[in-house]
């Protein structure tokens, strides 16, 4: 008896734990909501741009892109950036999140390299690759893009826990290199909340006035965006031709290599002037 009434006092409690998790743990059904969730066309047509205007909607590039540009692309402008989540571009907004750290030194295999404009082109790839939306991918009202966004969710938890405006953060904010990072998925936000509600979406670097000349603009400027992106490689490939006579064209016995970070645009732009170099050359 003692067993029997032992084994159902453990079930209880059981029971008690799993209806506590699933009120701190609210799971919603956002399919049953809004429907399936599916890649968006968020660049807009010349006609779609012109009923835009017409119409006074919002414009990323003049109401949303400076405020990426001041606050959010500080931390998420690089190539590791915070959950693979660069703000530089629309393309990269649109990309979305991923759990996955760029730079693993403890893996044994090669790794699929995520470059923004290099290793996908359309969002549904980055999806398969394991990169989730950030921003609604449902039905298109005004409840459906707040409720199955996480920034919304993440700057309305900012709202809730607001943060001291001037000082030093506290040592509980970890920000060393090899903090563990929070990647919440828009299921796990609940749960991030949670564990995490102290924590919020905070400018750690103050905006300063934009006053970057060409060469500081190639080589400083986040690498997420199209247009630096572009003008790295058009740079390495213009070294190229310096580089081969510096070497005398004895590729056979030169390696080339690159410190790992935004150089490495220009450094495939070099490697596609030393391709152009040999097909000139192919008998």
């Amino acid at each position: 008896m003692r067993a029997i009434a032992g084994k159902k006092l453990f079930l209880l409690v059981f029971l008690v734990m799993i209806g506590c998790a699933s009120i701190v743990y609210k799971v919603i059904d956002f399919d049953r909501l809004y429907g399936p969730s599916a890649p968006k066309q968020r660049v807009l047509t010349p006609e779609g741009l012109l009923l835009s205007k017409q119409q006074h909607k919002v414009s990323y590039y003049k109401d949303v892109k400076p405020i990426l540009d001041s606050r959010c692309v500080t931390c998420h402008g690089c190539y590791d950036a915070p959950c693979q989540l660069k703000l530089g571009s629309i393309e990269g907004v649109d990309r979305g999140a991923s759990k996955e750290i760029v730079y693993d030194s403890n893996r044994l295999k090669a790794a699929d390299p995520s470059r923004l404009f290099v290793d996908a082109s359309m969002t549904e790839d980055w999806r398969k690759k394991g990169f989730y939306p950030i921003l609604n991918e449902r039905i298109d009202t005004n409840v459906a893009n707040l409720d199955n966004s996480i920034v919304a969710k993440l700057l309305r938890l900012k709202h809730l826990n607001p943060q001291p405006t001037s000082g030093k953060l506290g040592e509980e904010y970890a920000l060393d290199i090899n903090r563990t990072l929070q990647c919440p998925t828009l299921q796990e936000v609940p749960a991030y909340q949670h564990d995490h509600g102290k924590y919020s979406v905070e400018q750690i670097i103050p905006a300063k006035e934009r006053r970057a000349c060409s060469f500081e603009r190639i080589y400083f400027s986040r690498g997420s965006d199209e247009k630096i992106y572009r003008e790295r490689i058009a740079l390495g490939n213009h070294l190229s031709k310096r580089v081969l006579d510096r070497i005398e064209k004895d590729l056979k016995n030169t390696i080339f290599s690159y410190i790992p970070n935004t150089a490495e645009v220009a450094f495939y732009g070099l490697v596609k002037g030393m391709e152009e170099y040999l097909n000139k050359i192919k008998v």
